[in-house]
Formats: structure tokens, sequence, C-alpha cells
């Protein structure tokens, strides 16, 4: 079972890799998604960023986590957002980054 997911804290201005988070997009069983935008000065650019909820490091949804990453680095299609970046911070939670779609959810 995995634990219940807390409110995430306010990510405005955090840095994952080279991206800084903007904004809750979204959550589900395994972690949040934010929108971020590049911050270290390469290019402009806004992703959706998927961060594993902390508590859930080191476990089955770990892997889990890191088996979607994987798969989506290897697709490729108009209707599926491709991935852009992955990683690890320094608390070993992983993250992907991947294109970001302006415009409202599925279930809206």
């Amino acid at each position: 079972m995995l634990p219940a997911l807390a409110t995430p804290p306010d990510p405005r201005g955090r840095r994952i890799g080279a991206y800084r988070l903007l904004r809750l997009l979204g959550r589900g069983g395994m972690g949040v998604v934010y929108e971020a935008e590049r911050a270290d000065g390469q290019f402009e650019q806004h992703v959706a960023l998927k961060l594993l909820t902390t508590a859930l490091t080191g476990t089955e949804a770990h892997d889990r986590f890191l088996v979607e990453r994987h798969i989506l680095a290897g697709l490729g299609h108009p209707a599926i957002a491709h991935l852009l970046d992955g990683g690890v911070v320094a608390d070993g939670t992983p993250w992907f980054a991947m294109e970001y779609v302006d415009g409202e959810p599925i279930d809206a």
C-alpha cells in the first residue's frame, strides 16, 4: 500500500536540475507534476516536470517511476509529450521533464 500523499509545499523557485519550478499542475499516486522553466541560461523552455513523492524514494513505486521514465524515453508519437530530461535530486528523488502542453486537463 502506498503512503498517503501530503499536500506538496509551495514549489515556486525550487531548482530541479536545469529547471525552476513555477506551479503545481497535478498530482497522482506516485508523484507530482509541476510547470517549470529552464533556468540555466542556455535557452528558454517550459516543461512539465514530474517528481516522485519523497516518501516513495527507495520503494517499489520508485522502481516503477524509473521504468516509466525509461519507457517514455523510447516513445515517439505526436499525441505523446516527449521526454526531454531526467535525473535524481540530492536526496535521491528521481524526476523527469517532458514537453509542456498548454491546455485543459483531460478530466476537465
